[in-house]
């Protein structure tokens, strides 16, 4: 396990590093957001929070004051995965999100992430580097291009959960 003062540095050299490739300049290769996901999630955790209410009423009697609090809860769910959004930039893939605290008075909660991707950069030149043959077709050559990018994309989160993992 790190210590605080490792992770601070950690998230410096991150930061240095970022800025030294490019930084906040950098092309986006693809966004995405979570909106398509978004009533799912809400029913998920909707049905979920309503369990833990009725088993707390069952228990203490406590769950009457979660069941009250349910509107403003799938008001926070909500938020959150509309306010949700992953990029992919040669250098990196950067996690982006706002989310309410539990009561939205209170204000928000600014999250990004960034995960350094050395291979990135090295899967751009391959795939833009690789020699397509006149006889294909448009269609099939950008579809190859997804393809090898995909591909380099799950290498790539390989890779970050086995180091997450040792």
């Amino acid at each position: 396990m790190r210590t605080i003062n490792e992770v601070i540095e950690v998230d410096g050299l991150e930061a240095r590093l970022l800025d030294l490739e490019g930084g906040e300049s950098e092309a986006v290769l693809y966004a995405a957001s979570f909106v398509e996901s978004e009533e799912r999630f809400v029913k998920y955790n909707t049905v979920q929070w309503v369990l833990y209410s009725l088993l707390l009423i069952l228990a203490w009697g406590i769950g009457f004051l979660m069941l009250l609090y349910l509107p403003v809860r799938r008001f926070v769910l909500r938020t959150d995965i509309r306010s949700r959004r992953l990029y992919l930039t040669p250098n990196s893939i950067v996690y982006k999100v706002t989310r309410p605290v539990p009561f939205p008075c209170f204000g928000v909660l600014q999250k990004e992430k960034h995960a350094i991707m050395m291979r990135l950069s090295n899967m751009r030149n391959e795939m833009f580097s690789t020699q397509m043959s006149p006889s294909k077709s448009l269609r099939q050559d950008s579809t190859s291009g997804e393809l090898l990018l995909l591909q380099k994309l799950e290498e790539v989160g390989n890779s970050v959960k086995s180091k997450w993992s040792n």
